[in-house]
């Protein structure tokens, strides 16, 4: 890994930049493989060292992202909520006016952060709709096809399978682990597990989920 020098510099601006790396990388955070194949921390790097123009929508952008951060930390301690130590770090540091280069590790983490955010928001939107609208799909062991549209999709490592939460098109709420992922819109064949009415949701917990021929 290169080494860098160390400097400060108005943070919004570092985000900005943050912003712009993020959205070339197609969303993502590259981390470092080579000289060849910087990653996104020392792309921020090489950014400043060469003194490129950041526009003022990259800093409109970058305001609406700290913007969007705030909001979550703070929301969150006005209900009582955890606030996870990653979120917390990033929530202080862009609380400062400037940034040292030292922390270019974590301010390109930034734009993700408030991308997952978003993420989240929009999961919490649909599912107040679907406590609306959920109801159990089918009888305990029957086979069932439908077509699965994503909510959230996450690889447990614990279960070595993805774990999806989605719904069957017509409003019923569906969840299963499955070893690789099922992208949204995909038509699958399955066997109903159970119906969860613990929650404030109505679920149905599918297993042998499988897609459809």
């Amino acid at each position: 890994m290169p080494s860098y020098p160390k400097f400060t510099v108005d943070t919004i601006t570092a985000l900005a930049v943050a912003a712009v790396l993020y959205k070339q990388n197609n969303n993502k955070v590259k981390r470092f493989a080579s000289v060849d194949r910087p990653g996104s921390k020392e792309k921020l790097f090489d950014h400043f060292l060469g003194q490129d123009v950041v526009t003022d929508i990259d800093l409109d952008a970058a305001a609406a992202i700290k913007d969007n951060i705030v909001h979550c930390v703070t929301m969150a301690s006005i209900t009582g909520d955890s606030i996870p130590s990653f979120t917390e770090k990033i929530f202080k540091l862009l609380g400062e006016d400037t940034v040292s280069s030292t922390k270019f590790g974590w301010v390109v983490w930034a734009p993700k952060l408030s991308d997952d955010i978003n993420k989240q928001n929009h999961i919490k939107e649909q599912m107040y709709r679907f406590k609306l609208t959920s109801n159990f799909i089918d009888k305990v062991g029957s086979t069932v096809k439908l077509t699965f549209n994503v909510l959230s999709c996450k690889y447990l490592m614990s279960y070595q399978s993805w774990a999806h939460t989605g719904d069957d098109g017509n409003g019923n709420l569906i969840t299963f682990f499955c070893k690789k992922e099922i992208p949204s819109g995909t038509k699958i064949t399955a066997r109903v597990k159970s119906h969860d009415a613990k929650s404030s949701h109505r679920y149905t917990r599918l297993h042998y989920v499988k897609e459809a021929k």
